[in-house]
């Protein structure tokens, strides 16, 4: 995978677990973490700093996984990023 696609893939899943773990987080948000943590074989929550090594690591094993990915994450992340910026 090459290092700008990983970049961008590790900065979503990440930005998505961080958001999850809030309290005004959304039941889509959680889930959909829940379901990505699954399928990059987090059996536990990575603590806060070792979060996108984590992440990282585990992205290129599940290459094609990604394109999976992408589609849960922009759909999910849309209502937390709409009430960040209110």
């Amino acid at each position: 995978m090459e290092p700008t696609t990983l970049a961008i893939v590790t900065n979503a899943v990440v930005t998505l677990a961080l958001d999850a773990a809030k309290e005004v987080a959304t039941d889509a948000a959680r889930h959909t973490w829940l379901k990505v943590k699954g399928w990059l074989g987090l059996t536990k929550q990575p603590a806060t700093e070792d979060l996108a090594t984590a992440v990282e690591t585990r992205v290129p094993a599940v290459t094609l996984l990604c394109v999976s990915l992408f589609s849960p994450l922009t759909t999910s992340m849309k209502p937390c990023r709409e009430n960040f910026y209110a």
